[in-house]
């Protein structure tokens, strides 16, 4: 009896310890589905809520900004992120946001930090591009955010 309610012990610690784990990997995958989305949309401000806010109210505030960002501070806005992003010019700064996607791979979490393997796909003067890279997601204040653009 003992052996049965140990081993039943042992088998609900470790379905609670996976779920918890794929929960934080599900929870990364919505993130860049987000992220995803801002960008395809051009949606600064939906893309600022995805990044840290350690990284985000910084520029924020630099920019002045007190509530939304208006159309000229995020034509911008983008132009900076861009050029921080892409390392040479392949498409415009815009057609690059508009048309990125990513295929989420390896997850590896390490308590309030998680390495992501991407495959990052964009489009642009008629060719495709697709890269390999890795990201930091941070967990602050409940929620996961990208470390950085």
């Amino acid at each position: 009896m003992k052996r049965t309610v140990a081993f039943l012990c042992a088998v609900v610690m470790l379905v609670t310890m996976f779920a918890g784990c794929t929960t934080k990997k599900g929870e990364i995958e919505t993130l860049f589905t987000n992220y995803q989305a801002a960008c395809n949309a051009l949606d600064l401000n939906a893309m600022m809520a995805c990044v840290t806010p350690t990284v985000t109210n910084p520029l924020k505030t630099a920019a002045g900004i007190v509530g939304k960002l208006t159309a000229n501070d995020t034509d911008a806005m983008f132009d900076k992120i861009g050029a921080l992003i892409m390392n040479e010019t392949k498409v415009s700064r815009k057609e690059y946001f508009q048309t990125l996607s990513f295929k989420v791979g390896t997850i590896t979490i390490e308590e309030d930090v998680a390495t992501v393997e991407v495959i990052r796909t964009y489009t642009g003067n008629g060719a495709e591009y697709t890269e390999e890279d890795t990201y930091e997601c941070v967990f602050y204040a409940d929620q996961w955010y990208l470390k950085h653009f």
